[in-house]
């Protein structure tokens, strides 16, 4: 989801520089200071109606990533295009709105999926899907403002051991705070959990209450009674601080 948000804003800045200058052919003439550096291998053609653009692979992706934007028309007098970010196990999808007098663009309908596969360095596996994304971002700073979102978590496993399906929700509040809450349940574990942190923040706070179930691994009991703290009534308590850089 922070990457999809982080392509919303390289994607804002582009539209609204070649809203200017008609083409990526054009702009690079006339302001070609005003491209961000991942545009270099686009088709000089790419403008306003449509275009496509590869992100170049960084983290937590391997690979790069395709994105791709189409007008769609007009919603209430506001220009509006479909856009598209896909990467191998990944996908998502949403509408961009830029309502005058064009100082913030939303991001409407977002839905993906995510083969956590994909990732091997969260040694997981299942699907994580986006069923809902809402956003807003200040165009000129290229700034969320805004953003609410809730998907579901199905067949996941992490080091071999099924944990089950779950759900999540994310949120901003008006002082720049986000929160996402997380619960999943299966035969090894069932867990409710918050990570929250700052927009833009360099980590974020991880609370996590844990119960064990009969096909915990006796492996993760031990870890977690160095790591977390016990519960009176069964389960453990995570409460740890988490780098997003």
């Amino acid at each position: 989801m922070r990457v999809m948000l982080g392509i919303f804003g390289l994607l804002v800045g582009l539209l609204s520089a070649v809203a200017l200058f008609g083409a990526v052919g054009h702009l690079r003439q006339a302001a070609p200071e005003s491209l961000p550096p991942w545009t270099a291998g686009l088709d000089d053609a790419a403008g306003l109606v449509s275009g496509r653009a590869e992100v170049a692979a960084g983290t937590p992706w391997p690979e790069d990533i395709a994105l791709t934007w189409a007008w769609a028309g007009l919603e209430a007098g506001a220009p509006r295009w479909r856009v598209t970010a896909g990467t191998t196990g990944a996908q998502a999808s949403a509408h961009l709105l830029l309502p005058a007098p064009f100082s913030h663009a939303r991001l409407q309908g977002g839905s993906g999926s995510l083969d956590l596969a994909a990732l091997p360095a969260l040694g997981a596996r299942g699907e994580v899907r986006l069923d809902r994304l809402e956003a807003s971002v200040v165009t000129a700073a290229r700034r969320l403002e805004r953003l609410t979102g809730a998907g579901r978590i199905l067949g996941a496993y992490y080091d071999g051991t099924l944990l089950g399906n779950g759900s999540f929700n994310i949120a901003t509040d008006a002082g720049g705070a986000w929160r996402l809450r997380i619960e999943l349940a299966g035969p090894a574990v069932a867990l409710e959990g918050r990570l929250s942190g700052l927009i833009g923040g360099a980590e974020a706070t991880l609370d996590a209450r844990i119960i064990p179930r009969e096909a915990m691994p006796e492996a993760w009991r031990q870890s977690l009674d160095l790591l977390a703290d016990r519960l009176e009534a069964g389960g453990w308590q995570v409460r740890t601080r988490l780098p997003l850089r």
